[in-house]
């Protein structure tokens, strides 16, 4: 049995070379329910399935195993949701155990910092069971503010809490499929971003792995940027088999590839897999800014990265101010039904017939009295599929108003009134924001034509900076590999920040 290691620098198209891989397994007779295809995320498991049933035209049933490791454990174990600890299940036991539980675990940012206690606990423990060591040593190393007496009473008593109401939480799935016997008859092993896996996911792989013919193993230790929840990149640098690099970048100029390699040069050779990728013909553009005001976001599509989150409220309150469109961690900077109001209302302007449905959401952002008649709001009467035009709900439906939208939409509060003509002036697509917003780790596999990264970081992630740099020369390595034309660093404000090689 050997294992085929595949390593893909950022733009190299690993995706593709899996589904054709795929597709010369199913060609040579393998039926589709005897691969595996496995993804760390589940975004990136369901766009495998998506783009294999659609390139072989199979169903997501025959397909069974294109599924994240978790995923694959709950269906192999047979368990239904009713089996698994969810959102009320924290509500209750956070009210047992008298500590808050907010929800709050900003993954993205690498960071447990200033949530409450029982996040950092409720994560500490997450943590060491998939680094397969103790609450103890797992809390030694996390230096907490907890102490150990009442962490480990937080912890059985989640424990506690879970067998007496026979629920298990995502990792006690693992541990369960590694008890269980039997596993999936495999002839093909697929797992994609393995430098993500725990080394509590890696036995789970090894088990799958027993007695499969063909086995793939695809990655990138270089963009290992989640070993601060537990991933075991070691694993996978130190993996014995046949190694293919997959060598040309379909995304990455030239400027910014020498910009990535001299941050990868920053980690020692014995802490990651050498490896030799050429970039795109492009040459690229680096520009340096002291200040993200000097940025033009009239044109092209953006991503704009911060290494902590709280960086990137300034850009957020400059894109308002000046009136751009924009997402941030894919929420979209006006509420969708904000702007399906205001599209049907000029819509109903121009004498078109809009359904009462989508009335009654316009007729939300109205005030009773105002610009709809008391005992209208929600078209009494009227079926959700009827057709009305405006003069029809001015006759008959209470409207008092056929004013431009932010007059009749009087609800709508001034500032965010202000901030949606200033983009509707501008020509801005409101469906579809050109400019995204996002941390640096929740930002991993996206990519645009102009990618921002700011150079300022926290207090804590300086000071990690310094203990561990691997860790964040790596998040800085996959902030600078977004790009497929423009990368515009934005200089530092403060004396904390990461210094790229420019």
């Amino acid at each position: 049995m050997t294992w085929n290691i595949i390593l893909g620098p950022p733009g190299t198209g690993k995706t593709t070379k899996l589904l054709n891989l795929t597709e010369d397994y199913l060609k040579e007779g393998v039926p589709p329910h005897r691969i595996g295809y496995l993804a760390f995320t589940k975004k990136a498991a369901n766009e495998a399935l998506e783009r294999a049933s659609d390139r072989f035209d199979l169903t997501q049933e025959d397909l069974t195993f294109f599924r994240t490791i978790h995923s694959l454990c709950y269906h192999w174990l047979g368990l239904s949701t009713a089996d698994i600890m969810a959102r009320s299940h924290y509500k209750e036991f956070s009210k047992i155990m008298g500590e808050p539980l907010n929800g709050q675990l900003k993954k993205e940012e690498g960071a447990v910092f200033g949530l409450s206690k029982g996040d950092q606990m409720l994560f500490m423990e997450n943590i060491a069971r998939n680094k397969k060591v103790s609450v103890r040593e797992q809390w030694e190393k996390a230096n907490l503010d907890i102490p150990w007496n009442h962490v480990h009473w937080f912890c059985t008593g989640l424990e506690k809490y879970k067998e007496e109401r026979f629920l298990k939480d995502y990792t006690d799935m693992l541990y369960l499929f590694l008890k269980e016997k039997s596993k999936p008859t495999l002839d093909v092993l697929i797992v994609d971003e393995a430098q993500d896996l725990s080394k509590l996911q890696w036995d789970c792989v090894k088990k799958l792995a027993q007695g499969v013919k063909n086995i793939h193993i695809a990655g990138d230790d270089d963009q290992a940027i989640y070993q601060w929840a537990g991933a075991d990149v070691e694993t996978f640098i130190k993996l014995e088999g046949d190694v293919t690099v997959l060598e040309n970048s379909y995304r990455i100029p030239r400027k910014v590839h020498e910009v990535a390699q001299g941050i990868l040069n920053r980690i020692p050779a014995v802490n990651r897999r050498v490896k030799s990728w050429n970039p795109r013909s492009v040459e690229g553009e680096i520009m340096i800014h002291t200040s993200h005001e000097h940025l033009d976001f009239s044109e092209g599509d953006w991503l704009v990265l911060a290494r902590n989150g709280y960086i990137l409220n300034r850009v957020e309150k400059f894109l308002q101010q000046i009136g751009f469109i924009y997402a941030r961690n894919n929420v979209l900077s006006v509420k969708q039904e904000l702007l399906d109001a205001i599209g049907n209302w000029e819509l109903l302007r121009k004498n078109r017939k809009v359904a009462a449905t989508k009335i009654r959401d316009i007729y939300f952002f109205m005030s009773v009295g105002k610009s709809v008649a008391r005992g209208h709001k929600k078209l009494p009467g009227v079926g959700e599929d009827d057709l009305l035009d405006l003069e029809e709900l001015k006759e008959n439906h209470g409207l008092l108003t056929d004013a431009v939208w932010h007059e009749a939409l009087d609800r709508v509060g001034a500032t965010q009134r202000e901030y949606i003509i200033a983009c509707l002036r501008r020509g801005e697509r409101i469906s579809n924001p050109r400019i995204r917003l996002s941390t640096i780790h929740a930002a991993k596999g996206g990519e645009a034509d102009n990618v921002v990264v700011f150079t300022d970081i926290s207090v804590k992630t300086w000071n990690e900076l310094y203990s561990n740099p691997d860790g964040e020369n790596r998040a800085f390595y996959v902030a600078v590999t977004r790009t497929r034309k423009n990368l515009h660093i934005v200089q530092p404000n403060t004396s904390k920040f990461f210094r790229p090689i420019i």
